[in-house]
Protein backbone atom coordinates (compact mmCIF):
# COMPACT_ATOMS: atom_id res chain seq x y z
CA UNK A 1 0.00 0.00 0.00
CA UNK A 2 1.60 3.49 -0.90
CA UNK A 3 2.38 5.91 1.84
CA UNK A 4 -0.41 8.19 1.81
CA UNK A 5 2.17 11.19 2.53
CA UNK A 6 3.49 10.38 -0.82
CA UNK A 7 0.57 10.34 -3.14
CA UNK A 8 -0.80 13.24 -4.58
CA UNK A 9 -2.93 15.05 -2.32
CA UNK A 10 -5.28 17.67 -1.73
CA UNK A 11 -2.54 19.36 1.02
CA UNK A 12 0.41 19.99 -2.29
CA UNK A 13 3.81 20.04 -1.37
CA UNK A 14 3.85 23.34 -3.48
CA UNK A 15 1.02 25.33 -5.05
CA UNK A 16 0.87 28.54 -6.81
CA UNK A 17 -0.55 31.35 -6.17
CA UNK A 18 -2.28 34.71 -7.32
CA UNK A 19 -0.31 37.86 -5.99
CA UNK A 20 -0.06 41.66 -6.41
CA UNK A 21 2.55 43.09 -6.81
CA UNK A 22 4.09 46.70 -5.82
CA UNK A 23 3.06 48.35 -8.93
CA UNK A 24 -0.78 47.02 -8.32
CA UNK A 25 -0.01 44.15 -11.03
CA UNK A 26 -1.47 40.59 -10.63
CA UNK A 27 0.48 37.86 -11.00
CA UNK A 28 1.82 34.35 -9.90
CA UNK A 29 4.38 32.46 -7.91
CA UNK A 30 5.10 28.95 -6.51
CA UNK A 31 5.23 28.60 -2.92
CA UNK A 32 5.90 25.82 -0.66
CA UNK A 33 4.05 23.66 1.51
CA UNK A 34 5.23 26.67 4.37
CA UNK A 35 3.97 29.21 2.35
CA UNK A 36 6.98 30.28 1.47
CA UNK A 37 8.05 31.39 -2.07
CA UNK A 38 9.92 29.05 -4.25
CA UNK A 39 13.03 31.14 -5.31
CA UNK A 40 14.10 29.78 -8.04
CA UNK A 41 11.03 29.81 -9.56
CA UNK A 42 10.35 33.21 -8.34
CA UNK A 43 13.82 34.28 -10.35
CA UNK A 44 12.43 33.07 -13.32
CA UNK A 45 9.19 33.96 -13.36
CA UNK A 46 10.21 37.55 -13.10
CA UNK A 47 12.07 37.03 -15.81
CA UNK A 48 9.20 36.02 -17.69
CA UNK A 49 7.22 39.46 -16.55
CA UNK A 50 10.20 41.65 -18.01
CA UNK A 51 9.73 40.56 -21.15
CA UNK A 52 6.12 41.32 -21.03
CA UNK A 53 4.76 37.70 -21.29
CA UNK A 54 1.16 38.05 -20.93
CA UNK A 55 -0.41 36.89 -17.14
CA UNK A 56 -1.63 33.50 -18.59
CA UNK A 57 1.55 32.66 -19.30
CA UNK A 58 3.37 33.08 -16.41
CA UNK A 59 0.03 31.80 -14.73
CA UNK A 60 0.74 28.02 -16.80
CA UNK A 61 4.21 28.47 -16.35
CA UNK A 62 4.00 28.94 -12.48
CA UNK A 63 1.35 25.92 -12.59
CA UNK A 64 3.79 23.40 -14.31
CA UNK A 65 6.77 24.41 -12.22
CA UNK A 66 4.54 23.89 -8.74
CA UNK A 67 3.96 20.40 -9.90
CA UNK A 68 7.67 20.18 -10.80
CA UNK A 69 8.36 21.14 -7.41
CA UNK A 70 6.20 19.04 -5.98
CA UNK A 71 7.63 16.20 -7.99
CA UNK A 72 10.73 16.93 -6.01
CA UNK A 73 9.26 17.17 -2.72
CA UNK A 74 7.64 13.51 -3.44
CA UNK A 75 10.94 12.32 -4.45
CA UNK A 76 13.19 14.17 -2.09
CA UNK A 77 15.21 15.78 -4.76
CA UNK A 78 17.01 18.78 -4.61
CA UNK A 79 16.41 20.95 -7.95
CA UNK A 80 19.57 21.66 -8.40
CA UNK A 81 20.77 18.14 -8.18
CA UNK A 82 18.47 16.15 -10.37
CA UNK A 83 19.64 13.81 -13.16
CA UNK A 84 18.56 12.78 -16.41
CA UNK A 85 16.73 9.89 -14.70
CA UNK A 86 14.77 11.69 -12.51
CA UNK A 87 13.12 14.03 -15.50
CA UNK A 88 12.33 10.80 -17.02
CA UNK A 89 10.24 10.00 -13.52
CA UNK A 90 9.23 13.14 -13.95
CA UNK A 91 7.52 12.31 -17.25
CA UNK A 92 5.75 9.44 -15.69
CA UNK A 93 4.46 11.01 -12.79
CA UNK A 94 2.93 13.67 -14.89
CA UNK A 95 0.94 11.01 -16.94
CA UNK A 96 0.02 9.07 -13.94
CA UNK A 97 0.82 10.95 -10.38
CA UNK A 98 1.61 7.84 -8.96
CA UNK A 99 4.36 7.93 -5.94
CA UNK A 100 7.84 6.39 -5.79
CA UNK A 101 6.25 3.54 -3.59
CA UNK A 102 3.27 2.62 -6.29
CA UNK A 103 3.66 0.80 -9.56
CA UNK A 104 0.00 0.20 -11.36
CA UNK A 105 -0.52 -2.58 -13.48
CA UNK A 106 -3.95 -1.33 -14.44
CA UNK A 107 -4.57 0.57 -17.51
CA UNK A 108 -6.31 3.83 -16.12
CA UNK A 109 -7.00 7.39 -17.81
CA UNK A 110 -4.03 9.39 -18.17
CA UNK A 111 -3.77 12.42 -15.71
CA UNK A 112 -2.86 15.23 -18.21
CA UNK A 113 -3.10 15.04 -21.77
CA UNK A 114 0.15 14.54 -23.75
CA UNK A 115 -0.35 17.94 -24.95
CA UNK A 116 -0.62 19.47 -21.22
CA UNK A 117 2.76 16.88 -20.79
CA UNK A 118 4.60 18.90 -22.85
CA UNK A 119 3.29 21.92 -21.96
CA UNK A 120 4.25 21.44 -18.73
CA UNK A 121 7.83 19.90 -20.01
CA UNK A 122 8.36 23.33 -21.90
CA UNK A 123 7.93 25.36 -18.88
CA UNK A 124 10.27 23.31 -16.60
CA UNK A 125 13.09 23.37 -19.68
CA UNK A 126 12.86 27.03 -20.07
CA UNK A 127 13.04 27.41 -16.07
CA UNK A 128 16.58 25.21 -16.32
CA UNK A 129 17.91 27.16 -19.27
CA UNK A 130 17.34 30.36 -17.49
CA UNK A 131 19.27 29.20 -14.41
CA UNK A 132 21.98 27.98 -17.47
CA UNK A 133 22.72 30.98 -18.62
CA UNK A 134 22.54 32.76 -15.73
CA UNK A 135 25.63 30.48 -13.68
CA UNK A 136 23.75 27.97 -12.20
CA UNK A 137 26.24 24.89 -12.80
CA UNK A 138 23.52 21.75 -11.96
CA UNK A 139 20.98 23.87 -14.45
CA UNK A 140 23.76 23.54 -16.54
CA UNK A 141 24.88 19.94 -16.68
CA UNK A 142 20.68 19.10 -16.36
CA UNK A 143 20.13 21.56 -19.42
CA UNK A 144 23.60 20.40 -22.06
CA UNK A 145 21.98 16.77 -21.19
CA UNK A 146 18.18 16.85 -21.62
CA UNK A 147 17.23 20.01 -23.00
CA UNK A 148 20.02 20.87 -25.69
CA UNK A 149 20.00 17.92 -27.62
CA UNK A 150 18.68 18.17 -31.02
CA UNK A 151 18.60 21.66 -31.30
Amino acid sequence: MADAALTTSPVRACRTRRVVLPDGERTWTVVDREHRVVEAVEQYLEYLRMLGRSPNTVKSYARALALWWEFLTVYDLAWDRVTVEDFGRFLGWLRTGDSPAVVSIERRPARFSEGTVALRVQAVCSLYRYHHYNGVEAASRLYERVFSRGR
